[in-house]
């Protein structure tokens, strides 16, 4: 049977706050070889590993990060309260230099780097990508920079991203076009937005990568039909269940 390759999204997002050192490193310690992250910048133009524009939901606090200095954002906790029931308390938002520096000792895993438009459309792309690029530098070689916007993915192509990664709005003629002018290393998609099975991905000199996926039938269904990487935010529930479990140390 062949087996779709593991995405940790955001980590090990479904039992530790998303997007922290934290749930990072459990879905490495869960075998993990793919980690994504999500980039907003701070007023002071650092890069914040955070999905969201707005801090309410990670943080129960008001406030765009944006708006926010990297030190005035040290005091908020990336805790998640509500979704996690109150289980962690005083874990901060890292900084995408304080991550790669976790990843240097992690020298086998590919990191997918997704640069939210909320921040390059607030700073504009070049300081976004450059800002980045500054704080991956220790990790870059194996650091794929994906987006929404094609853009943001030209601009990085060309300031020397290793890979980049495609993330799609629409499932569509529209976008398949766009995808091929484009021609990145990896089409990323909702698998919601997909038509019903058994339509095969649009070929292409990509990879594709499903999201959001926790069950293992549904991530098998979609290899079948072209999906070499599923993300998935509950990394190392997937890892201990059949088919993926008896790959031993997980995913490589």
């Amino acid at each position: 049977m062949k087996l779709p390759q593991l995405i940790a999204h955001r980590g090990y997002a479904s039992r530790y706050p998303e997007n922290t050192v934290l749930a990072v490193e459990s879905a490495l310690r869960a075998s993990a070889r793919y980690i994504e992250i999500d980039i907003q910048l701070s007023s002071d133009h650092v890069p914040m590993v955070f999905h969201d524009a707005d801090l309410s939901r990670i943080t129960g606090q008001p406030g765009r990060i944006m708006d926010l200095t990297a030190k005035e954002l040290s005091r908020f906790y990336a805790d998640e309260t509500q979704r996690l029931d109150g289980r962690f308390s005083n874990i901060p938002i890292p900084t995408l230099e304080a991550m790669a520096s976790h990843l240097t000792r992690w020298s086998n895993v590919v990191v997918f780097v997704e640069i939210k438009t909320e921040s390059t459309d607030f700073f504009g792309i070049p300081d976004v990508i450059n800002a980045v690029n500054r704080a991956l530098e220790p990790i870059a070689e194996r650091c794929v920079i994906i987006s929404y916007s094609v853009p943001v993915l030209q601009f990085a192509r060309t300031s020397g991203a290793a890979e980049i990664g495609l993330v799609l709005t629409t499932y569509d003629e529209e976008s398949r076009l766009v995808t091929e002018g484009l021609k990145p290393g990896y089409v990323i998609c909702n698998h919601q937005k997909l038509p019903p099975p058994p339509a095969a991905l649009w070929p292409g000199a990509w990879k594709w990568a499903l999201y959001e996926v926790t069950d293992p039938e549904l991530a098998v269904a979609l290899c079948e039909r072209g999906a070499e990487f599923v993300e998935t935010m509950a990394i190392g529930d997937m890892l201990k269940r059949p088919p993926f479990k008896t790959r031993g140390k997980g995913v490589r």
